[in-house]
């Protein structure tokens, strides 16, 4: 819904004007925020104009959010899932089971991806090795846009 898509980005933004205040008001000088966006922001999805839209939104508002917090210490960046392989999808009745098959035949990896495999990238943005990291987004879709 219309108020949906609004509240995907309204709702990013504000967590992440609350996280960096938050921070700052605590006094860390080695912040990191991570939104979640999704690989439609990169591709656009037929029909689904609001949704693209929003995410497409978060990619922006987090390399905003990267260049006003950097000299403060905070990163920000960003992950761009493609489809991932959860009950969602078939509960909202976003994609049919022959659909699941013949979108994931094309992927490069052949399959979608595994929840974990988000939740890796989300860490990754989290830990020290990704200190010189800001205003980045990083796509786990299995190869979408090669």
């Amino acid at each position: 819904t219309k108020s949906f898509r609004g509240l995907l980005t309204m709702g990013t933004f504000l967590m992440t004007q609350a996280a960096a205040r938050d921070m700052l008001a605590g006094g860390v000088t080695q912040g990191i925020v991570v939104n979640i966006s999704s690989m439609a922001a990169k591709t656009g999805f037929k029909g689904r104009y609001g949704y693209v839209a929003s995410k497409a939104g978060i990619a922006g508002l987090t390399k905003a959010a990267a260049l006003d917090l950097a000299d403060k210490g905070i990163r920000c960046n960003a992950v761009l899932p493609g489809i991932i392989h959860s009950p969602v999808p078939r509960i909202s009745g976003f994609f049919t089971e022959e659909q699941r098959q013949k979108i994931s035949s094309r992927l490069p990896l052949g399959r979608f991806a595994q929840p974990r495999e988000v939740a890796d990238v989300v860490a990754f943005f989290c830990s020290p090795e990704s200190s010189y990291m800001t205003g980045t987004a990083i796509e786990v879709a299995g190869g979408t846009l090669l």
